[in-house]
């Protein structure tokens, strides 16, 4: 019994010794992607939803950081490489729900402006972002989201928006 006591005790405190060590890698955000998992009534039992970052070559300590979105059918994993000319922000490039943003009649019903929101609280945990320097940027249908984002998103945590081939809902 008391060897069953020891042993309990020292699973406890190994347990607890790693909840409470710190892992600096945790708060540094790096070139690859990390994903939000969501719930809405296309996906009840949630959905794994990924976000693609591309650093620029250039060593800074904070970066400012642009959310790319892209158009209805497009594919945020190679979306990211579009904008290689831009060498001073990091690229967030979130994939629409079946190649969608949740706009009047298309197909995505996902919660996107959640979606944005949850984004930009992940990027303001990053120790190397900008937090007050993020700036988003749509084409096509996600030019659609960026104007419902300014209309609807209360938080204001991105300062610029872009629009290319708009349509305002």
């Amino acid at each position: 019994m008391k060897q069953l006591l020891i042993l309990f005790l020292a699973f406890n405190i190994s347990c607890t010794n790693k909840n409470l060590s710190v892992d600096t890698n945790e708060s540094t955000l790096k070139s690859g992607f990390f994903e939000i998992v969501q719930k809405w009534s296309q996906q009840p039992n949630g959905y794994a939803r990924k976000i693609y970052v591309k650093f620029p070559d250039n060593e800074l300590e904070k970066y400012p950081a642009v959310i790319v979105l892209h158009g209805n059918g497009g594919n945020a994993s190679t979306f990211v490489n579009k904008f290689n000319y831009i060498n001073n922000h990091v690229i967030i490039a979130p994939q629409g729900y079946q190649k969608s943003w949740n706009i009047r009649k298309e197909k995505s019903k996902a919660p996107d402006i959640n979606f944005i929101a949850e984004t930009i609280s992940h990027l303001k945990k990053m120790k190397n972002i900008d937090h007050e320097n993020i700036s988003i940027f749509g084409s096509s249908n996600g030019s659609a989201l960026v104007n419902q984002l300014l209309i609807e998103f209360k938080d204001k945590s991105f300062k610029k928006a872009i629009c290319r081939v708009s349509q305002l809902n």
